[in-house]
């Protein structure tokens, strides 16, 4: 899964997205396509999304901790909302 860094979006795959770059008035009769992957809703930049062990939302590496030392702890990667609701009991 995956997490747009612009509106949050979760998704499974990006989408492929081309963008005609050529400059006007160029005479040397070539194109200049740039071809991207973006997000399918808004077509922003985009990161690799983790589930939070305990919710189950997808957060990105940044917005996910890991609890395995602390103590009563041992539940994996979690998001700070489920750590401040003491959300610790591992399922």
């Amino acid at each position: 899964m995956y997490k747009c860094l612009d509106c949050g979006q979760i998704f499974e795959e990006p989408k492929q997205y081309s963008e005609d770059r050529t400059p006007g008035g160029t005479c040397e009769g070539g194109s200049f396509i740039e071809h991207y992957t973006g997000c399918p809703l808004c077509s922003g930049a985009y990161e690799e999304a983790k589930q939070c062990e305990i919710c189950g939302e997808y957060f990105t590496s940044d917005e996910l901790t890991d609890t395995t030392e602390y103590i009563n702890g041992g539940c994996g990667d979690c998001c700070e909302q489920c750590i401040e609701d003491g959300g610790m009991i591992c399922l």
